[in-house]
């Protein structure tokens, strides 16, 4: 396997490379434009899974932020609120995970166990 770059510069992948090549694909919509790997900020969460302990991938800081927030999205700061009422500890943890979802751009659905 080999890639081609836009200056017609070959590059030969090694196994590992391969294999990381194929689990791209398998995650869908990405695009390699000078040597760095555009994706959706939906798949940060499994690009970040995919090259963890990878001494050869880079990320910015953006993503890395991403990556952490969607990995541990109990550490997202919570934002004040309007809401005047006493919270349980889920309810504000539920809260804070709809609200990094909000600062990101993606939508989510909180919904709780009560049959309600």
């Amino acid at each position: 396997d080999f890639y081609i770059d836009s200056s017609n510069q070959v590059y030969f992948f090694d196994e590992e490379t391969k294999k990381i090549r194929q689990n791209l694909q398998e995650l869908g919509q990405f695009e390699l434009k000078d040597g760095t790997l555009q994706a959706r900020k939906s798949l940060a969460y499994s690009l970040a899974h995919l090259f963890e302990g990878r001494d050869r991938v880079s990320f910015s800081q953006e993503f890395q932020n991403l990556a952490q927030d969607l990995t541990h999205p109990e550490d997202f700061p919570l934002q004040a609120t309007q809401v005047k009422a006493d919270l349980r500890d889920y309810q504000e943890k539920g809260i804070g995970w709809l609200q990094m979802l909000h600062h990101y751009g993606f939508g989510g659905i909180l919904a709780d166990d009560m049959g309600l």
